[in-house]
C-alpha cells in the first residue's frame, strides 16, 4: 500500500527526518524498539494526581513508544476523579493504551509513580514528582516531593516531563534521564524545589473557555482541564472550534482521538471525550480567521493551539478579554521546543506572529530518497514521485508529551488569573535543556476580568 502523509506516525517521521534510518521500514523498526516501563504503588484510589499522573504517562508514551508502554501494578483499585473515573486501575491504563504485566523487566527504563513493594533493578529508573505548583522528575526516591494528592496539573506537568527524558534518552540525548529537571507553574522564573514555587491552594477552577484548535494543543489543554479536580465536572463549559477531520497520523499526538476517531470532525471526536466527564460543550466547524468574533453572552477566555501564525495574528481581534496561546516546533530539531503567549500584554498578536514563509523539509534524507525511487518504479514520473514524498516529508513532527508540558503551562495561566498571581507575557522552553526556560512579566495584562470560576474539589 502506497504511504499517505495522513498515515505516517509522527516518531516514525522524527526517524526519517533526523537521518537516523536509510528506509521507512528501518525508522518503523527502530520506533518498534522504544519501550518504556511503568511501576505503580498501591493507594491510586485516595490521590486524584496520581490518577492524573498514571494516565498521562500511559496516554502520552503510548503515543510515542512504539514498542509499547509497559505497566505492573500493586493493586487494582476502582478510581475516582477526572479520565480514570468508575475504571479499574487496570482498565484505564488499558484504555489509554498501556499494557498490564506481571513481572517488570531489568532492560527497559522504568518510570515509578507510588511506593511499589519490589522496585526494578538494573534499569534506569525516573520518578516524576509534584509538590503546589511544581512539577519534576527526580533519580532518586530521596528527591522526591510531597506528591500532594490534589495538585492534579503538577501531576500532569511531572508525568509529561517524565515521559520526554525517558524518551530523549532512549533516542540517544546523554544528559536525559540523568539529571534532576521540573519547573513551577506558579512561578517558572523560580527552581521548583523553591517552597515559593509551590504557590496557594487552588479554590477555584475555569468554567468557561473557547479551545481554538483541536489538533495537537487542542486536545492538550482539554487533557489538562479534565484532569483537574472539578467539584463538578458539569460547571465546565468549553467552545470546541475547528474544522479538520481526525487522520490516522493524529493518533501519534492526539490525547484524545484514536483509531475510532479517524474520519470524524475533530470537534465531535474531543467533544464525546469531553461528555463522557460531565463536561457542557458547543461546536463551532469552521475556521477562526478575521471575522471570527466573539459575542456578548460567548465566554470571555480563550485557549489557542494553532500551527499556523496567520490565524495567530488574529487572535487580539475577536472580541475575547484573555487570549493564552501555545505555538510547538515543527521540525525534527525543534519538535520538543514551545512557546506560550498570552494577550492582553506588553506585546500584540500581530507583531509577536508575524507571517513568515516556514521551512519546508525536502526529501533529501535517505529514507525519502528511496520513498521516491519506489514511486518511481512503481510507475511515476521522477517529478511526480518527488512531489508525493515532499507532501509527507512536509508534515510537522510532534510527541503528545511535549503538546501536554505546553497545555499545562496554557492552563496554568489561567489558573494564575483566577488566583489573582504572578502573569507572563511570554515563556519559552524547550525539553532539551528545561533549565534555560525565560519568562517574561506581563507588565500590561490590563484590568482584572473574572473569565468565569467554578468550585475545586476541597482534598480528602
Amino acid at each position: 500500500m502506497e504511504l499517505r502523509a495522513d498515515q505516517l506516525h509522527r516518531t516514525v517521521k522524527l526517524e526519517m527526518d533526523e537521518g537516523r534510518a536509510r528506509t521507512l521500514e528501518e525508522a518503523e523498526a527502530l520506533a518498534a524498539g522504544y519501550v518504556l516501563q511503568l511501576q505503580i504503588g498501591a493507594g491510586a484510589e485516595q490521590s486524584p494526581a496520581l490518577q492524573a499522573a498514571i494516565l498521562t504517562v500511559v496516554n502520552t508514551a503510548s503515543r510515542a513508544f512504539l514498542g509499547g508502554v509497559r505497566v505492573q501494578i500493586a493493586a487494582d483499585p476502582m478510581l475516582n476523579a477526572g479520565w480514570a473515573k468508575n475504571l479499574h486501575l487496570s482498565e484505564a491504563i488499558e484504555s489509554f493504551g498501556g499494557i498490564i504485566v506481571k513481572e517488570p523487566s531489568e532492560e527497559h527504563l522504568t518510570l515509578i509513580l507510588g511506593d511499589p513493594r519490589t522496585p526494578v533493578l538494573g534499569a534506569i529508573t525516573l520518578y516524576p514528582t509534584w509538590e503546589g505548583w511544581s512539577g519534576g522528575v527526580v533519580e532518586h526516591p530521596g528527591e522526591r516531593l510531597q506528591e500532594d494528592a490534589d495538585c492534579s496539573l503538577a501531576a500532569v506537568l511531572a508525568s509529561a516531563l517524565a515521559v520526554s527524558e525517558a524518551f530523549q534518552h532512549i533516542r540517544g540525548n546523554p544528559e536525559a534521564g540523568r539529571r534532576m529537571i521540573g519547573l513551577s507553574l506558579w512561578r517558572p522564573e523560580l527552581d521548583w524545589t523553591d517552597p515559593e514555587s509551590f504557590g496557594p491552594e487552588i479554590h477555584y477552577l475555569p468554567s468557561q473557555a473557547w479551545i481554538l484548535g483541536l489538533g495537537h494543543l487542542g486536545q492538550a489543554y482539554c487533557w489538562c482541564l479534565g484532569c483537574l479536580p472539578y467539584a463538578d465536572p458539569r460547571q465546565l463549559l468549553l467552545y470546541l472550534v475547528d474544522f479538520d477531520i481526525v487522520e490516522e497520523a493524529n493518533e501519534s499526538t492526539g490525547l484524545l482521538v484514536d483509531r475510532e476517531s479517524v474520519g470524524q470532525t475533530k470537534t465531535r471526536a474531543v467533544a464525546r471525550r469531553l461528555e463522557e466527564l460531565g463536561v457542557q460543550t458547543r461546536i463551532s466547524e469552521r475556521a477562526f480567521d478575521s471575522h471570527t468574533q466573539r459575542t456578548a453572552d460567548e465566554p470571555t477566555l480563550a485557549l489557542a493551539g494553532f500551527d499556523d501564525p496567520v490565524p495567530r495574528r488574529d487572535l487580539e481581534d475577536a472580541n475575547f478579554e484573555r487570549v493564552i496561546d501555545a505555538g510547538l516546533g515543527a521540525m525534527a530539531a525543534h519538535y520538543n521546543e514551545m512557546q506560550v503567549h498570552a494577550f492582553p500584554s506588553g506585546l500584540r498578536a500581530h507583531s509577536a506572529f508575524r507571517s513568515q514563509v516556514q521551512p519546508t523539509m525536502r526529501p533529501d534524507q535517505d529514507a525519502y530518497k528511496d520513498l521516491v525511487e519506489r514511486r518511481v518504479e512503481a510507475g511515476e514520473t521522477h517529478g511526480e514521485a518527488e512531489c508525493g514524498v515532499l507532501e509527507i516529508a512536509g508534515r510537522t513532527v510532534g510527541a503528545a508529551f511535549v503538546g501536554t508540558v505546553a497545555g499545562a503551562l496554557v492552563v496554568a495561566e489561567t489558573l494564575r488569573i483566577l488566583c489573582r498571581g504572578p502573569r507572563y507575557q511570554v515563556i519559552d522552553l524547550s525539553l532539551r535543556s528545561p533549565k534555560y526556560l525565560e519568562a517574561i512579566a506581563n507588565e500590561a495584562p490590563g484590568p482584572f476580568v473574572n473569565p468565569g470560576h467554578a468550585l475545586a474539589a476541597r482534598p480528602g
